[in-house]
């Protein structure tokens, strides 16, 4: 089990109780800093994680500034976000609407047409997770290009580049978002995409 516990939905919860993205993500997020994640446990003791990150070599400094909430850029668009964790869910939401898009939730991938096809001419961008019940990101892609083509596209998901086919993003004309992402890169992406 030790050997899987870092491995996108998997959990040895009952079904509703969990979807296993936690120590995935947070892994994600780890490995991207270019640190590691080690995990000890005893049966009937628990477990330990212990996280190291490498030492930044650059002194602190009150000076630096960061690019903060208000260089980011917002908008009034409707934007239809799918995505069957509750929780990538709600805070893709609570981002956009913070930044006065208008937001419509789906839980999977039917949901989202049947959304879609409701709201067709308002709904100027779709986010998309690529692993979906009921219909993955990119059929659901196909059925909104279908009703309405200009619509554009961001496809997300948890697993890395080398597992989906970055070739097949690139000619079918749809931007890519990796999760986990920090709320500032959905903005600046979302915005970007709606601005092209």
């Amino acid at each position: 089990m030790r050997l899987k516990i870092f491995e996108p939905f998997f959990t040895t919860k009952g079904i509703g109780e969990g979807t296993g993205l936690g120590l995935a993500i947070s892994y994600g997020i780890i490995k991207q800093h270019s640190g590691y994640m080690k995990v000890y446990s005893e049966p009937g003791q628990g477990a330990v994680f212990k996280i190291y990150l490498p030492l930044s070599e650059e002194p602190a400094s009150a000076e630096k500034k960061t690019a903060g909430p208000d260089a980011l850029k917002g908008g009034n668009e409707t934007i239809l976000v799918a995505e069957d964790d509750s929780s990538v869910r709600d805070l893709a939401r609570i981002v956009l609407e913070s930044f006065g898009y208008s937001v419509i939730t789906a839980t999977d991938g039917e949901d989202a047409i049947i959304k879609f096809i409701g709201k067709r001419e308002g709904i100027k961008l779709a986010i998309l997770d690529m692993i979906m019940p009921k219909k993955n990101g990119k059929e659901v892609r196909e059925a909104i290009w279908k009703e309405n083509p200009l619509t554009k596209i961001l496809l997300m998901s948890g697993y890395t580049m080398d597992i989906i086919n970055n070739k097949e993003l690139i000619e079918s004309g749809s931007d890519f978002i990796q999760k986990p992402f920090l709320p500032k890169d959905l903005l600046i992406k979302v915005r970007e995409i709606l601005d092209k």
